[in-house]
């Protein structure tokens, strides 16, 4: 791993290019780590991820991927 992602930085820079307020306008997946306001919320977060901080999107994304790996991740297949 490269960088200070909470998941491969290959992942991160695909799936955002890094961007903590990107939003997928066809999944409505959000921030760095494009993130579904459904997983989201059943992490414990709150509102919608591009709008969390970078901290709160990292720890997020830490539980996912201890919980999925790379398959929670288009850009890991």
């Amino acid at each position: 791993w490269v960088g200070d992602w909470a998941v491969p930085q290959a992942i991160v820079m695909c799936e955002s290019g890094g961007n903590f307020d990107a939003v997928n306008p066809s999944s409505g997946a959000g921030g760095a780590y494009q993130i579904l306001p459904s997983t989201w919320e059943s992490y414990g977060g709150e509102g919608l991820p591009q709008n969390a901080s970078p901290k709160e999107q990292h720890d997020i994304a830490a539980q996912i991927w201890a919980d999925s790996g790379g398959s929670a991740w288009v850009c890991a297949g």
